[in-house]
């Protein structure tokens, strides 16, 4: 399942729109990018209908990098924007997490979300749907206003 331009709903004029973009280098060979392009694909398919009755069309983009070792921690990134109305933002800025960088199964080292307050602090370089549903959520209310003038996600946690 591929896609460099994705839309996933066809709104009207005047919705307001999440781009989701997923970095990669090359066409994203390794198993956690695969993963993460799959529940990417899987939530956005899914939710967009519900996201639409609020008036927010969603799109994917698979942004591809060139090999290098500034480009490779940026590798499997997933970031959110809102043209006109909300930056490109990284998935773990929106939910107020860490990234580190882990062995990787193609032999190099992907990204790795970190949750600290979890048991033992888990690690995911397969980004889960649970993480990217919480982010086009936290995208949603901002875009809606649903922020409570704190002007940040922080004080959602």
């Amino acid at each position: 399942m591929g896609y460099k331009h994705l839309k996933i709903l066809n709104g009207g004029m005047g919705m307001a729109s999440i781009v989701v973009a997923h970095y990669g280098i090359g066409d994203g060979d390794c198993g956690c990018f695969k993963r993460t392009r799959e529940n990417l694909l899987h939530v956005l398919e899914r939710m967009a209908p519900k996201f639409a009755a609020l008036g927010i069309e969603i799109s994917a983009e698979h942004r591809e990098m060139e090999d290098s070792t500034e480009n490779r921690t940026m590798h499997n990134l997933i970031t959110l924007e809102s043209p006109g109305e909300m930056d490109e933002t990284s998935l773990e800025s929106l939910l107020g997490l860490e990234v580190e960088m882990l062995p990787c199964d193609d032999g190099g080292s992907c990204r790795a979300i970190v949750m600290e307050g979890a048991k033992e602090g888990a690690k995911f370089q397969e980004v889960p749907t649970g993480l990217i549903m919480d982010g086009l959520i936290r995208a949603s209310m901002k875009l809606l206003g649903g922020h409570h003038q704190c002007g940040s996600c922080g004080c959602c946690h």
